[in-house]
């Protein structure tokens, strides 16, 4: 709920952006992308300002998925907003699918929704670092598994 709350905060200073909801991992029959644009309208945010990503299951696809709608609108600065611990990876995953298959001009831009002290999320943990590198791999479609050596490193 600290990221909607953080999206509706961030619509209503930028009254003209377009807001892309990603997720499509089902809750009871909905998805999330549909439950979060459904949350945004009853807030006040018009319906056409939102786009609905309902098939994404992992951050990755939220990435790919996105650009489409990116691409279409010509939108040339994305403002990602996640979680404090969330963030970081979402930023770089989306960042290195734009190199991938574009689009290539785009600028992103992040804004937290801070789920833990900031002491914390100012620190860069090494399973942080994994999952950057892990789903920066699989956005460039090199996926990578986990394995006894690769655990062990």
């Amino acid at each position: 709920m600290i990221v909607l709350n953080k999206t509706l905060e961030v619509a209503k200073q930028l009254p003209d952006a377009m807001i892309v909801v990603t997720g499509g991992v089902p809750k009871a029959h909905q998805t999330e992308g549909k439950l979060m644009a459904d949350w945004l309208v009853k807030k006040g945010i018009p319906a056409e300002r939102i786009f609905q990503d309902n098939y994404a299951r992992s951050t990755v696809e939220n990435a790919l998925f996105s650009r489409y709608a990116l691409t279409k609108h010509r939108i040339k600065t994305a403002v990602i907003i996640s979680s404090g611990s969330h963030v970081r990876r979402a930023d770089a995953i989306f960042t290195v699918a734009s190199w991938q298959s574009g689009p290539s001009d785009i600028t992103y831009l992040t804004v937290v929704a801070p789920d833990k002290p900031l002491a914390e999320l100012q620190k860069t943990s090494k399973s942080d670092l994994q999952g950057i590198y892990r789903d920066g791999l699989k956005a460039l479609g090199l996926w990578s598994f986990r394995s006894y050596p690769l655990e062990e490193r």
